[in-house]
């Protein structure tokens, strides 16, 4: 799906600071493997399905919020192709275990979509692959993110698009409410995912493809190979707010282009690594605005921008140790500058993708990329 997930061998070998990680063979979809399992652990959705009948290939459920729930350890959820018009709100979720994960999947060659909104709380070992979600423009209440996942351990979601959020945001990723306490995800993984069209209510406020809120003590997030472009008043990623902010995320090799800023980093996130992503085109003169809270051990190193000025302001790279980062500029061959956080504004580079519309777009023959 995505066509340009963002991989930085040429342009990093001329950075200082670490050593260069070695280049992969970046794809359009995230390696995803769904075991072959007997009929007792297939089960099938389609829009043209019936929740009383059994889930089987032949007579499959109709909703996804329905067939959720009747999905078990070791289950495999086929989706078929077509338009769910419908709100998964936190539906009762059984547990997958680290040996037996549960799946929910595209079947191979439709694109299922739901239109609507799902709010997840607290999957174990769900993974979702191929499962598209878009806004329901026709919605009187809509709900703040087009998309929630909240605690949760071992899950992923890849290999899918979402779009056209007219509230907060696209997708959250953050605690989940307990009688005992807040729950934070653990070892989760959002890969190979097309975010973007986010275009907020007036009433809305400022929103992103992508919302990170608090997590206190959780074990490591990871955000890699996914495609995040936006419309010029709004974010692309935002991590943390003033009442909080995530802990222990890796974000590397996506592509970030267009918005307001690529990022925003607020409340003080830990340990926060920010690395080898390709980020561009956002309409405020700097790329990654940034609160000035006590971040420790969170940084943002070896990131390529292309069509930018810069990617922090001189007075802000100190305090997240933005080393290794390039901003290309002039016109004709890319010249990069390794001082991409003190460099003054200087002409952005000319255009380096064919699109900037699309999943499908994004296409470059710039080497460094």
């Amino acid at each position: 799906m995505l066509a340009l997930l963002a991989c930085l061998p040429v342009a990093i070998t001329a950075c200082a600071g670490p050593q260069p990680i070695p280049p992969s063979n970046a794809k359009a979809s995230t390696p995803f493997s769904v075991p072959t399992v007997g009929p007792h652990h297939a089960h099938y959705v389609s829009p043209t399905g019936d929740d009383q009948g059994p889930g089987t290939a032949d007579k499959p459920w109709k909703t996804i919020a329905f067939a959720l729930t009747r999905t078990f350890k070791g289950d495999v959820l086929y989706v078929h192709g077509g338009t769910y018009r419908e709100n998964v709100n936190k539906p009762r979720l059984h547990l997958g275990t680290e040996s037996k994960p549960i799946y929910v999947t595209n079947v191979p060659g439709e694109r299922p979509v739901i239109q609507g909104a799902v709010y997840l709380s607290r999957p174990e070992y769900w993974n979702f692959s191929g499962i598209n979600v878009e806004w329901d423009p026709s919605l009187t209440h809509p709900p703040g993110f087009m998309v929630k996942v909240t605690g949760g351990i071992g899950w992923s979601w890849r290999n899918s698009e979402f779009s056209g959020s007219r509230g907060a945001g696209n997708m959250f990723v953050g605690v989940a409410k307990a009688d005992y306490g807040p729950v934070d995800p653990k070892l989760w993984t959002l890969a190979g995912n097309c975010f973007h069209d986010l275009r907020s209510a007036a009433s809305a406020g400022s929103a992103a493809n992508l919302v990170l809120g608090t997590m206190h003590h959780p074990k490591s997030g990871t955000i890699e190979r996914n495609l995040f472009f936006n419309q010029q008043n709004q974010d692309n990623i935002t991590i943390g707010s003033a009442s909080g902010a995530p802990r222990n995320i890796l974000l590397r090799y996506n592509t970030i282009y267009g918005g307001r800023f690529a990022m925003t980093l607020a409340g003080g996130p830990h340990n926060v690594r920010i690395t080898r992503n390709l980020i561009g085109g956002g309409s405020s003169d700097v790329l990654v605005r940034y609160d000035g809270s006590y971040s420790p051990d969170t940084r943002l190193f070896q990131n390529l921008a292309v069509d930018a000025q810069r990617f922090l302001r001189p007075d802000i790279g100190k305090h997240i140790d933005g080393t290794g980062n390039i901003v290309l500029r002039g016109s004709g061959p890319y010249r990069p500058t390794t001082n991409a956080t003190t460099s003054p504004t200087s002409t952005p580079s000319p255009p380096v993708f064919s699109s900037t519309d699309g999943c499908d777009g994004f296409h470059t023959d710039m080497p460094q990329a």
